[in-house]
């Protein structure tokens, strides 16, 4: 009972639901925007989308919400602090990438043009 139970979520969340449900948010979608379906039938499309795909994480939810494991503090871990702040090196040796001019200087060109 239970091997079946799992075929039949991986069937309706696998990689073949995910094209199905890809191909009918961007139909619905299409035919929203050209006028020819109303707002709340897009939604419920959508909606019906994420409760499918998500109906995993909302049955654990519910389980751990009926089992009275409300006490999230416990299950929350903790991050470990922030690096400390090391400073950049101000010294490059002078080296500076964008120093001078974005364009070629064309003075000499133009001097040499009205020299002729």
């Amino acid at each position: 009972m239970t091997e079946a139970a799992i075929w039949i979520a991986n069937l309706l969340t696998g990689t073949a639901a995910s094209i199905v449900a890809t191909l009918a948010v961007a139909v619905i979608g299409l035919l929203l925007l050209s006028g020819r379906v109303d707002v709340s039938r897009t939604m419920r499309v959508v909606l019906g989308c994420f409760v499918i795909f998500g109906a995993g994480v909302i049955a654990a939810g519910l389980t751990d919400l009926a089992s009275g494991a409300s006490d999230r503090s416990a299950q929350v871990a903790t991050l470990p602090p922030p690096p400390a702040y090391v400073p950049p090196d101000t010294d490059a040796g002078g080296y500076d990438p964008y120093a001078g001019a974005a364009v070629p200087d064309r003075s000499s060109a133009e001097e040499r043009w009205l020299q002729d």
